[in-house]
């Protein structure tokens, strides 16, 4: 059994192609990437008990990531395209697992509040399927 690991070192990268891939902004917080699949139920008038198949895996809509307010951020991402190249990286470089997909995304300024952090949400809205691997190896030759 493995000992647990902690969040130090996560980050978001993006970019147009995988050899291009870079970090915009640090990120605060990271969403679930694997969501459940659904329940395809495959019960007939004959069985006495409901059974089910898994259907397709669901990532909520968006991925949401948030981050410290940046004005510049906050440009970089509103220039990004719908086949933008992601990748979040767990631990210094990737040493706990890399996972990259490809998708769109835009941006929103938080709410504030009395003596508050101005913080910035990215949702990312996944055209691929998410890999557990780096975006050079799920999107080798882009």
């Amino acid at each position: 059994m493995s000992a647990g690991r902690n969040t130090i070192n996560t980050t978001l990268r993006c970019g147009a192609t995988a050899a291009s891939i870079a970090q915009v902004s640090k990120i605060k917080s990271y969403p679930a990437l694997f969501g459940s699949r659904d329940a395809l139920e495959t019960t007939d008038l004959e069985d006495e008990m409901q059974t089910f198949v898994g259907g397709v895996q669901q990532v909520g809509g968006s991925l949401d990531f948030t981050f410290n307010h940046d004005m510049t951020a906050f440009g970089s991402y509103n220039a990004l395209d719908d086949n933008t190249i992601w990748e979040l990286d767990f631990g210094a470089s990737g040493v706990d697992g890399k996972f990259s997909w490809k998708g769109g995304c835009s941006v929103e300024i938080n709410e504030g509040a009395v003596n508050g952090i101005r913080e910035m949400t990215l949702h990312i809205y996944p055209s691929t399927k998410i890999y557990p691997e780096a975006a050079a190896t799920a999107f080798p030759g882009t």
